[in-house]
């Protein structure tokens, strides 16, 4: 059920009740790193997904310490760290990972997911034994795992876009959180948490001094996160969008090397960066391949993206992803550096402008100029544009001196939607509309106290980033075609220094990413730096009605979606009807759309009993 993750070796290791599996995607030590690998007394087994960045430094520590090397693999590595720290080895780990190691002696499981949840990791635990994987679609194929959806974890994606680990959508599966490791002994299964983002910037958002002094130390560290992110002989690919984070990598990586950037092109003019990425390809004079993205290639790879998935998507942008990696594969790649992560870290979505603009406004509740400065965040939005005032503030408005999560109350309030489409028994069999309580186990204790910025990123580096950008949009999108991404600003030194960063040095005014800007100065064309933010966005649900294909008949039909008894069929009826009608489809419509198609197809793949 991997061998799309690691194509190039499989291998297996058992003894007595211990199994562990590997499909290998071969990019260090290709001829002696095969897994399952052992220490050198066989004391020791692992299987690790990921790549070490700083496993040469450290392999120089421990062979000063008397550790003999058999290979050059940061595998191995891996385990002879272990040896000497066991669980605190995850302390002087850069890079992203996960990975189990079974102590033969001991007859312990030790398992653990890198810090801001890049690789993935899930288990199920029971009567029959224990079992971790990759990916779910492994652990489902068990005959012993029970398919069945957990309205819970549904409910948590068209609220939050994922689910919250460590709920999955699926009953009898539970993913291993970002930043936690999990201890097996004797049936009994110990998690705990070794690592939290702690943004411990100052509070001040007016004064941004010591910026440009720190946006040199930042170019530093970038540049040392880039370049041991190639692999020595590799291809150097980077997926570029044409925007300031993948066009910083790509000028750091294009100094390393031959670079060939991939990209992808939108009918849409609104959708597309093309020319931005020209200039970019252009300025640092690097290849360019690039996939012409359009809405029927979208409908007829979506059901295959939601495999890979294994989740509900509400939003289009992970297809054209994994038409991207397919680009990338089949032009002889096998990484690809993205830019992932400069948005959380650095301040550069529109949602953490909402946060200092929501903070504004309630300083005067009675103004009615302040909320104009709704209109600046979504210059790339036409209606929005032309809503009035008194509209934009009752949209973003949110009680920010009591809610603590109001910088995202407006995004998760889609959940009021959802519940009615929603079938009977699945309203009967949810837990009370208490949303909040999920996120209780991701909050520290000192959050309340914490301006608006820095809550907001604070959400979305511990939600949004693992449990949709880096799934949906990036392992899964990557790994379907056998890609690893890798992410220099997810570099743990570079996240340190970003989480140190006060607010004003991170966005002064409503100036997005201001101190990567100036990273950028001397890097990239001035039309690059200049432009405003433009996330990216896909074709809208309305696709899915413009094009040919016989599943989006069939799984949303009366029919089908009475026999799969998640959603009212004539709810949406009513909801496709104004599709085909193209009645007023604004973004909650697309989302609720995309949700609910995504939910069919999910369980006809693996639910209904069919073969994954």
């Amino acid at each position: 059920m991997l061998r799309h993750r690691g194509p190039d070796q499989m291998g297996i290791w058992h003894s007595e009740n211990v199994a562990l599996g590997h499909t290998r995607l071969n990019l260090v030590d290709a001829e002696r790193g095969a897994q399952p690998m052992s220490n050198g007394n066989g004391s020791l087994w692992t299987t690790f997904n990921g790549e070490l960045f700083n496993h040469e430094a450290l392999r120089e520590e421990l062979v000063q310490g008397g550790h003999v090397f058999r290979t050059q693999c940061d595998t191995e590595v891996l385990l002879h760290l272990y040896e000497d720290l066991k669980e605190n080895c995850v302390d002087k780990l850069n890079g992203q990972w996960a990975f189990a190691i079974w102590d033969v002696i001991q007859r312990r499981l030790f398992l653990s997911r890198d810090r801001l949840g890049i690789c993935p990791l899930y288990y199920t635990i029971g009567e029959s034994g224990f079992a971790f994987a990759s990916e779910q679609k492994a652990l489902l194929a068990n005959p012993v795992v029970s398919r069945e959806l957990d309205p819970d974890g549904l409910d948590q994606v068209f609220s939050y876009w994922s689910t919250v680990p460590p709920r999955t959508v699926f009953k009898e599966v539970r993913e291993l959180p970002p930043g936690h490791s999990a201890e097996l002994c004797e049936r009994q299964l110990r998690v705990h948490r070794y690592w939290t983002p702690v943004f411990g910037g100052t509070q001040d958002q007016r004064s941004p001094v010591g910026t440009e002094e720190k946006a040199l130390e930042c170019l530093s560290l970038l540049e040392e996160a880039v370049r041991l992110r190639i692999t020595p002989a590799a291809k150097i690919g980077v997926y570029l969008s044409g925007g300031l984070d993948s066009s910083i990598v790509a000028a750091l990586a294009a100094r390393e090397g031959d670079v060939t950037a991939f990209s992808l092109r939108f009918e849409d003019p609104g959708l597309d960066e093309g020319r931005f990425q020209a200039a970019v390809t252009d300025h640092l004079a690097i290849q360019s391949r690039v996939v012409d993205c359009k809405a029927g290639d979208i409908l007829h790879a979506f059901p295959e993206t939601v495999w890979h998935s294994e989740t509900p998507l509400l939003r289009t942008a992970p297809v054209p992803m994994y038409l991207l990696s397919q680009l990338a594969h089949r032009s002889g790649f096998k990484h690809v550096l993205t830019g992932e992560g400069a948005d959380e870290l650095f301040a550069g979505y529109d949602i953490f402008k909402e946060a200092k603009i929501r903070d504004f406004c309630a300083k005067q509740p009675s103004s009615h100029l302040r909320p104009m400065l709704w209109r600046r965040v979504y210059p790339y939005l036409p209606r929005l544009q032309e809503q009035k005032t008194d509209f934009l503030k009752m949209f973003f408005d949110a009680d920010i001196t009591s809610d603590l999560f109001a910088s995202h109350r407006p995004r998760w309030n889609l959940n009021k939607t959802i519940r009615l489409f929603y079938s009977a028994e699945i309203v009967s069999s949810l837990k009370a509309p208490q949303r909040d309580v999920d996120l209780q186990d991701l909050i520290p204790e000192n959050f309340g106290k914490w301006d608006a910025l820095t809550r907001a990123q604070y959400l979305e580096t511990v939600l949004l980033l693992p449990g949709y950008i880096l799934s949906s949009q990036a392992d899964r999108a990557n790994m379907a075609n056998a890609i690893e991404g890798r992410y220099p600003f997810l570099d743990l030194r570079v996240v340190n220094f970003a989480l140190g960063l006060s607010g004003a040095q991170k966005m002064p005014v409503l100036r997005e990413k201001h101190l990567l800007k100036l990273c950028a100065a001397t890097l990239l064309p001035k039309g690059v730096l200049a432009r405003g933010k433009q996330p990216y966005r896909a074709p809208d649900a309305q696709l899915f009605f413009q094009g040919s294909a016989e599943y989006v008949e069939q799984m949303l039909s009366p029919a089908e979606i009475s026999r799969l008894r998640i959603f009212k069929p004539d709810a949406v009826d009513g909801l496709v009807r104004k599709f085909r009608n193209a009645n007023a489809i604004g973004a909650r419509d697309s989302m609720l759309l995309t949700g609910i198609l995504s939910t069919q197809l999910l369980c006809q793949k693996f639910c209904c009993g069919a073969a994954i």
